[in-house]
């Protein structure tokens, strides 16, 4: 026993195919809308301002070794000694462009984190989380060149101080 499908019962059931596919394809292109809790965006809040308070430390402990390495400067006169103030003296301005782009890229996101409530896409929240994680990592690391180049520069100054260099 067979059904009987009349030509104008295919198309329809044809349609109604084509029609349901359009509309998970349409269904698969829309985003769906999951905002950002408020206890997060606070917390992204509260990691920015701790990353603004770490930079402008950096900022103000880089500026007083560059003027310890001024200071230190009028003092040597030996070819090696003054390639190592070099080195110091270029590590120090490259912490100083690696802050000024850290501060950039956290001001994109911060612009971003302000607009959170209405920029409540889910794809827009999970780029939001890994640049969170991207700009952890890079605090992270910037504070441990600045420490690792700081202390270089220290054993420096001390190993100038032993050699009777008069430095005040």
């Amino acid at each position: 026993m067979g059904v009987l499908i009349s030509n104008k019962m295919k198309q329809s059931i044809n349609f109604d195919v084509i029609e349901t596919t359009s509309i998970i394809k349409r269904i698969n292109k829309q985003h769906y809308y999951l905002p950002m809790s408020p206890q997060k965006t606070q917390q992204y809040r509260y990691d920015i301002q701790m990353w603004n308070r770490i930079v402008f430390h950096s900022q103000e402990e880089n500026a007083h070794l560059k003027i310890r390495l001024a200071e230190l400067s009028t003092f040597i006169n030996n070819n090696k000694d003054i390639e190592l103030l070099e080195f110091h003296q270029n590590n120090l301005i490259k912490i100083d462009s690696i802050l000024k782009i850290f501060i950039n890229e956290a001001y994109q996101y911060q612009t971003l984190i302000e607009q959170a409530d209405t920029l409540c896409v889910s794809e827009t929240v999970a780029s939001l989380d890994a640049q969170h994680e991207k700009l952890s990592k890079e605090i992270e690391s910037i504070e441990s060149i600045f420490n690792k180049n700081k202390f270089q520069f220290a054993n420096f100054i001390s190993q100038m101080v032993s050699k009777d260099v008069s430095i005040n």
